[in-house]
């Protein structure tokens, strides 16, 4: 083959070569850099208890080791069985407003249940990073803090006493 037809087809494949290359350099910001660090689940902590049906989730600050990279978005999953995200009671998808704190819907959760969550950041790349490590929080029993159903415990025991003490005394006067 001679130079002409070498620089010839060179010209032709060129184009295409580079613009492969381009498009595979901006197709995700890993061609760039890192992606952006683990979120650490901040609130509420592992195994609270007593939680709202409503209670806010809440992430440490969005951290990416590329400087200038910004949080675009959050994903905040919550379920039932530990581990197990394939069918979470609440997924908040792609979340562009709540970016380090989430409150949960009502009517998603139930009283006297114990629930897992997990959060990840997305950067303004579109690079997402891997989600934190799960935690726990258990909701309040039927309507009521679990520290007041303690008080009506312990009044109802008092109560009963007082009962018992009375229908002894009456007993003892027959």
């Amino acid at each position: 083959m001679t130079i002409k037809k070498w620089f010839v087809y060179l010209c032709l494949a060129l184009p295409i070569l580079l613009s492969g290359v381009a498009a595979w350099l901006f197709q995700s910001s890993a061609a760039f850099g890192a992606s952006p660090s683990q979120p650490v689940n901040v609130s509420p902590v592992n195994g609270a208890v007593d939680m709202t049906l409503v209670p806010k989730l809440e992430s440490s600050a969005f951290s990416d080791t590329d400087n200038g990279y910004t949080q675009a978005a959050s994903q905040w999953q919550v379920t039932s069985t530990a581990g197990d995200y394939s069918a979470p009671v609440f997924d908040s998808n792609t979340d562009t407003r709540n970016l380090t704190s989430f409150e949960i819907p009502t009517g998603v959760l139930q009283h006297s249940t114990t629930y897992y969550w997990r959060v990840r950041h997305q950067d303004g790349y579109g690079a997402w990073s891997t989600w934190s490590v799960e935690t726990s929080f258990t909701t309040s029993g039927i309507g009521l803090p679990q520290r007041t159903w303690d008080i009506i415990g312990i009044a109802a025991i008092l109560v009963a006493c007082l009962i018992g003490f009375a229908g002894v005394r009456f007993a003892a006067k027959l």
